[in-house]
């Protein structure tokens, strides 16, 4: 999980509308609508920590055990609650992250 944070620290920090922050992969996620570009190239594990991170940040409590180890490394995490309000933003995103996931 280090070296796939530090490969997309270096790759996607040179531009100024990064996918990611240092503490959180894929910040854009709850503010703006995803597109086709912010997502080519990811693999599926990739898109399943992105989309799965919409909930983190609400402190959603993971029962899968690869992303419960995951978001509890990051220090925002705080695990609160297994139900959890998405703005229409991140509702879009969930449902467009999952289309690309299942291809």
């Amino acid at each position: 999980i280090n070296f796939m944070h530090n490969y997309w620290d270096i790759i996607m920090n040179h531009s100024s509308n990064t996918l990611f922050s240092a503490d959180e992969y894929y910040h854009i996620t709850g503010s703006r609508k995803l597109t086709y570009d912010d997502i080519k190239g990811l693999s599926n594990r990739e898109l399943r920590i992105m989309r799965n991170e919409i909930y983190a940040r609400h402190g959603y409590i993971f029962q899968d055990a690869m992303l419960r180890d995951h978001f509890l490394q990051k220090p925002w995490y705080t695990p609160q609650t297994k139900n959890v309000a998405l703005s229409s933003i991140e509702q879009y995103n969930v449902l467009f992250i999952k289309s690309y996931e299942q291809q």
